[in-house]
């Protein structure tokens, strides 16, 4: 008997048995893919932590990551609306330049205070930034093994 690529020459007539592992192949794949979207995910989410002004941790504890179902998708966030001026600034540094002009007065745990706004510090754009090269060798790592 020969074997040819997966398939098995039963006789000289040519008669051709084939078994299809396209099932086994499409559970290794999704599972890479999960895999690699939990390591990269998980990895953004401790480079945003790391990126985060800290000066009651709570932004800095609120970063968290999720991967669907399906395994085909990824998100990284954080609920806390303090994540957004984190992000994006406030006032008249606010990254789209649509700020509020002339600064404002608020209150917080220490009193009134007056600010013209708040500088974006982009910690979840630069930790992506941060980790793209290390997420695209993971993902050519893991593929290849899927596919060698």
């Amino acid at each position: 008997m020969r074997y040819i690529s997966g398939t098995k020459v039963v006789s000289d007539t040519d008669i051709i048995i084939f078994t299809s592992n396209a099932d086994k192949i499409n559970d290794l794949f999704e599972k890479a893919i999960k895999l690699f979207l939990e390591d990269s995910a998980s990895s953004l989410e401790e480079k945003a932590r790391e990126n985060t002004t800290v000066k009651s941790g709570r932004t800095r504890d609120t970063w968290r990551h999720e991967v669907s179902d399906e395994g085909r998708s990824a998100v990284v966030g954080n609920t806390l609306e303090n994540s957004v001026w984190e992000e994006f600034g406030t006032g008249e540094y606010a990254l789209s330049g649509n700020g509020r002009k002339d600064g404002w007065v608020y209150k917080d745990d220490e009193g009134f205070h007056h600010t013209y706004g708040k500088p974006p510090k982009r910690p979840l754009f630069n930790a992506f930034m941060q980790k793209r090269p290390e997420i695209e060798n993971k993902a050519k790592a893991i593929f290849g093994e899927v596919f060698l």
